[in-house]
């Protein structure tokens, strides 16, 4: 998968998650020609939001984890 590939698949992401910031859990699957190029889980339960991103390409695989707690005012 070539750089601009991976950024679109990001870009797409951030996009949509934007879209459905409501829900309580999100999951996208991401294709590309040779089938599933990466999948995401975005979880939130109450103040706290994890997420866990899984790509691979080019024989490359990449697993990303992340969590945070929103504040009192609404920022992590």
């Amino acid at each position: 998968m070539k750089k601009s590939r991976l950024a679109t698949l990001v870009a797409a992401a951030v996009f949509a998650t934007a879209n459905c910031a409501y829900a309580k859990s999100i999951e996208y699957i991401f294709y590309d020609k040779g089938g599933i190029a990466s999948s995401e889980v975005i979880e939130q339960k109450g103040s706290k939001i994890s997420g866990e991103l899984k790509l691979g390409w080019n024989n490359r695989r990449l697993n990303l984890k992340e969590s945070f707690t929103i504040g009192a005012a609404k920022m992590p």
